[in-house]
């Protein structure tokens, strides 16, 4: 019964609500009166677009033209392209003409550069005469303006740079900069300046002088002039 009287309960609730809503007398519907602006495609601005090369995506592929450098390894590639497709028997011998032609091509580039290749096929490194014997060097016996003026007349300027920067580590280790020992490295030198600006420097013209003397580099008059100014200018500011 209990059951029974919730269900009449629900129906009779529902019936007043339906009534007190919809029933309540001179209750009327309200209409929209708005004006509604109705938008249509413009149908030639679409044409346009659809014409158009920057919506064309894929259809039309770039024109890009090939380079001089493209242009040679086409004009390369096709000397030996048809040898290569062949069959005959003289394949052999157009496959050594290929290889032939891509070493010369290697070659010329290598000597294009300035590459030594004389220690390629030896294995050995390249020997580097140096007039001078390092392992009697002494920077408290040695004579420097005499020196590097009989290097300067000898025309041997790798010498005399060398000469240099000895004369500038003997002024170093007198001025109580560094301690010169024979068996220490240029590195070790840097190192033991204080002053930031003097291992700079000392840093650079180090540099200069490994790659004259050490690397065979033939200077000339002009960049030997450099090159002592530069220490020149070194030893007044230490």
């Amino acid at each position: 019964m209990t059951g029974l009287r919730v269900a009449l309960f629900f129906c009779w609730f529902n019936i007043l609500t339906f009534f007190s809503v919809f029933g309540q007398a001179g209750t009327t519907l309200l209409k929209d009166s708005s004006r509604v602006n109705l938008r249509h495609f413009d149908s030639p601005a679409l044409k346009n677009y659809r014409l158009s090369k920057d919506f064309q995506y894929g259809a039309i592929q770039p024109d890009i033209s090939p380079g001089l450098w493209d242009k040679f390894w086409d004009w390369f590639w096709s000397l030996f392209r048809g040898a290569l497709s062949t069959s005959t028997p003289g394949t052999l011998l157009q496959y050594f003409l290929f290889i032939l032609g891509i070493a010369a091509l290697i070659f010329l580039i290598i000597k294009l550069s300035g590459m030594d290749l004389s220690h390629l096929f030896t294995g050995k490194s390249k020997e580097i005469e140096i007039s001078y014997d390092e392992k009697l060097e002494n920077i408290h016996q040695i004579s420097f303006d005499e020196e590097i003026e009989k290097a300067m007349i000898n025309n041997d300027l790798r010498l005399a740079v060398r000469l240099l920067y000895l004369k500038t580590l003997k002024i170093l280790n007198s001025r109580g900069k560094i301690k010169w020992e024979l068996d220490k490295t240029n590195t070790s030198y840097i190192s033991e300046l204080q002053h930031p600006a003097h291992k700079e420097k000392f840093r650079l013209l180090t540099h200069r002088f490994e790659y004259v003397w050490y690397g065979s580099f033939n200077i000339s008059n002009s960049l030997y002039e450099k090159i002592s100014r530069s220490f020149h200018e070194f030893n007044s500011m230490v």
